[in-house]
């Protein structure tokens, strides 16, 4: 219960701050709500109150895992439109995870990952439970 009550920032290790605010502003649509150029940070909004803090950091990152996931209404329009901004979509043939042209589909769940320019994955998801989260229909059922 002590961070339930706090809103959660994604955080993304970039090495070019000029390029991520190109990235992040115009492909990804975000806008800056905060600038701290001494910390090398830039604050993204997103959707519904969700932010993502992009920080500068002189080596690149190192994860294989999603980054920042986005929670959309229409995975297919979504794709079209960030194809536009010179998007390409991540193809994966995983244990768990098979895409077909940039799409992995699960028990109802479409989801399509690509990569920032610091090779950070980002992923878009339509499923029931997006659908909950942005209709406000989402709450907490048990702790832990």
């Amino acid at each position: 219960m002590i961070c339930s009550k706090y809103p959660a920032v994604a955080t993304v290790p970039v090495t070019n701050l000029n390029e991520a605010k190109q990235f992040y502003g115009e492909k990804l649509g975000l806008n800056v709500c905060e600038r701290s150029p001494d910390r090398g940070e830039l604050l993204y909004e997103a959707g519904q109150g969700s932010h993502i803090l992009v920080y500068e950091r002189p080596t690149p990152p190192k994860s294989d895992a999603t980054a920042v996931g986005f929670l959309v209404d229409d995975l297919e329009s979504t794709m079209e439109e960030l194809k536009k901004q010179g998007i390409r979509f991540e193809e994966y043939d995983l244990p768990h995870v098979k895409t077909h042209e940039g799409v992995a589909e699960n028990s109802g769940e479409k989801t399509a990952w690509f990569k920032d320019p610091d090779g950070n994955i980002i992923a878009i998801t339509e499923s029931d439970m997006a659908s909950r989260v942005m209709s406000g229909q989402c709450s907490a059922v048990e702790t832990g």
